[in-house]
């Protein structure tokens, strides 16, 4: 083939080919700094990951359940006449259930609650029996010591006993208390002296059987007719 019919030949060939051919040579070397840029983006972002979802978790249970409370008040509630604050050193207690004494269950809260009963605003504090300051209804509480454990969503919480002068005084009109039933008996003798729910049936088994003691195998607090003229012996 001599020199013009390799030139007329060459002509003939669409020149879109030759630069596809030549931008695709120089699209193939990128870099390598690129490659090394795009690796150390993706760890930057697993190491961020790491870092905040764990802190993320942990604010979300920190509250121990309680939700929205009024104002800046801590979670506190009042049982049996007295207030307690959610104490802000917790541990496992399913191995120290044998050690609760039940009392009963929240009832009622002040979170969405305007005024109190003297048509004040609600300062925070519950005031009336088994009422908590966060949306706790239904929670059981026990007996521990001398402050309570509240059940929430499968969870124990304690709740310390408030020292007497942070209390706000009132005065207040209350009926005489009825006798000991078996599960009020157990809960004074665990407040008083520490006892567990067993040691107290046993003792109060014992003085039964000594006729000291009324059948204490009973949830019942009020005594028979019968029983009238001995007990007015007695007091």
């Amino acid at each position: 083939m001599n020199a013009k019919k390799f030139s007329d030949a060459m002509s003939e060939l669409d020149s879109k080919y030759i630069d596809e051919a030549f931008n695709y040579k120089k699209k193939a070397k990128k870099p390598v700094w690129v490659k090394w840029g795009a690796m150390a983006a993706c760890l930057c972002l697993i190491v961020v990951a790491i870092i905040s979802v764990p802190s993320m978790l942990t604010s979300q249970e920190s509250d121990g359940g309680a939700g929205g409370t009024i104002a800046d008040a801590p979670p506190m509630v009042y049982v049996n006449d007295t207030l307690y604050k959610q104490s802000t050193k917790q541990t496992s207690y399913n191995e120290l259930k044998d050690d609760f004494v039940y009392l009963g269950v929240i009832e009622s809260d002040i979170t969405n609650l305007q005024n109190n009963s003297n048509g004040n605003a609600s300062d925070g504090i519950p005031k009336e029996n088994f009422q908590a300051n966060h949306p706790i209804v239904g929670a059981k509480v026990y007996q521990y010591g001398n402050d309570i454990v509240v059940e929430i969503e499968g969870k124990y919480w304690l709740y310390e006993q408030l020292a007497v002068s942070s209390i706000p005084a009132e005065k207040k009109t209350e009926q005489p208390p009825r006798i000991y039933d078996l599960t009020t008996l157990q809960r004074e003798a665990n407040r008083l002296f520490g006892f567990t729910a067993k040691q107290t049936l046993d003792y109060a088994q014992q003085l039964y059987e000594k006729k000291l003691l009324t059948y204490p195998r009973t949830d019942s607090q009020y005594l028979t007719d019968d029983m009238q003229p001995t007990a007015e012996s007695i007091v």
